[in-house]
């Protein structure tokens, strides 16, 4: 790897992906080393105000958010080992930047995200110094929470009564809550303050930096949330935790220990199955009152 290459990465990743990137960069480098390297990605808003990095262009030039369960064929794994061709193609021959590819982290996704971006920039491990390079979130407004079911696999998604159980079991008021997603939906969430399909990127970030307590899907919120250093519970299923989880002890992850297919993700291409289940219950995101209080019950939430 040339010199040149050392300081342009280019990555045509999801939003949470590259979220998780923006974070791994900042692990790697110092703020002055920041400022002589380059990343091409496809959110060159959120990476710049995440990690104070510097951009020559957006791959798609735009920094918009679209869903992937609306382009089935653009989240296929086919298209996306394609895509990587391309671009891989591209930038050894003209761009002089080193390529992050989507079929490594496919290929290594037993592996945590943040080791395998960790590699690439030549770090080999976390350092715990990372700590107090956490975003400065904003100033709390009173006990705000941001929730979102939202994720770019439907199996992600946890149901609306595993969120309305636990909003119960945490005894949260209506007041305190903000919905937050892509899309505007109309169900059980919309009795509180439905933000979903109104808010910019921008302004999502603003929410969650001054939010108390993030809950989640396994999305992009959850990596934003964590890199402002806020509380989060997380759902997790089809992907096992610590193959997104941070050096921080302020997330939580709720999932089903009662089922032995967790994780299922490392054993299918769930693109296949068009974000479904691939085993076609989907209970993993599935949880009753009980569940809920078997998980937290051990649990200190820092919020």
């Amino acid at each position: 790897m040339t010199d040149i290459m050392k300081n342009r990465y280019l990555y045509n990743g999801a939003l949470g992906d590259t979220i998780c990137l923006a974070m791994c960069a900042r692990m790697s480098f110092t703020d002055s080393e920041l400022k002589n390297i380059t990343f091409i990605d496809n959110y060159p808003e959120v990476f710049n105000n995440l990690c104070n990095a510097k951009h020559l262009k957006s791959i798609h030039s735009k920094n918009s958010v679209s869903s992937s369960t609306t382009k089935t064929m653009m989240n296929s794994t086919n298209y996306k080992i394609i895509r990587d061709i391309y671009w891989y193609l591209k930038s050894f021959l003209g761009l002089r930047y080193t390529y992050i590819s989507w079929y490594r982290t496919f290929r290594l996704r037993s592996v945590p995200l943040t080791n395998i971006f960790l590699s690439i920039l030549s770090k080999s491990e976390i350092k715990s110094s990372f700590c107090s390079r956490w975003l400065k979130k904003n100033q709390n407004e009173g006990k705000r929470v941001i929730i979102s079911a939202e994720a770019g696999w439907t199996c992600r998604q946890p149901n609306i009564s595993s969120i309305l159980n636990l909003i119960k079991y945490l005894n949260l008021k209506s007041s305190d809550i903000d919905i937050v997603g892509l899309k505007k939906s109309n169900d059980e969430l919309s009795k509180y303050n439905d933000l979903r399909g109104k808010l910019s990127l921008k302004e999502l970030m603003e929410h969650v930096s001054k939010s108390s307590l993030t809950i989640t899907a396994d999305s992009a919120l959850y990596h934003l949330a964590i890199l402002y250093d806020i509380p989060t519970i997380s759902f997790f299923g089809p992907v096992k935790p610590e193959l997104r989880a941070y050096p921080s002890d302020k997330c939580t992850f709720l999932i089903r220990k009662d089922l032995d297919c967790l994780g299922c993700s490392i054993n299918h291409d769930i693109s296949k199955t068009n974000g479904e289940c691939p085993l076609g219950h989907n209970e993993c995101m599935k949880f009753d009152s009980e569940n809920i209080k078997m998980e937290l019950k051990n649990v200190r939430l820092h919020w």
